[in-house]
């Protein structure tokens, strides 16, 4: 029932409570997950391919493309563990269609 529960809830908000597979098995502690999953985006991520490619492997991961803000690009995994919203952020900036600058965010948000 609470399986059911917990489902339906994730299903309603949009998050998951499951981890994209760039963030699998990141330490607990917040600062180094933060520096790992950075090092993992940009290890996955090279500069100069194409940003449909990126893109393209961020959403079959789960990721949610978000608003262009100040020429920068940004797709985030949401995650519900109540009440906090871990997240992680791919960004980056292209030109020509091509990746330019990429790097990694994650975060944890709570009351």
């Amino acid at each position: 029932m609470r399986a059911a529960l917990a489902s339906i809830f994730f299903a309603l908000t949009g998050c998951s409570n499951a981890t994209p597979d760039l963030a699998n098995d990141l330490p607990e502690n917040i600062e180094e997950a933060s520096s790992q999953f950075d090092s993992r985006v940009k290890e996955r991520f090279a500069l100069g391919m194409a940003e449909v490619d990126l893109v393209r492997e961020l959403r079959s991961q789960g990721f949610e493309r978000l608003p262009s803000s100040r020429g920068i690009e940004d797709a985030t995994f949401y995650r519900k563990n109540f009440p906090f919203v871990s997240l992680w952020s791919v960004r980056w900036k292209s030109e020509n269609g091509k990746v330019t600058e990429v790097w990694g965010v994650h975060g944890v948000r709570g009351p």
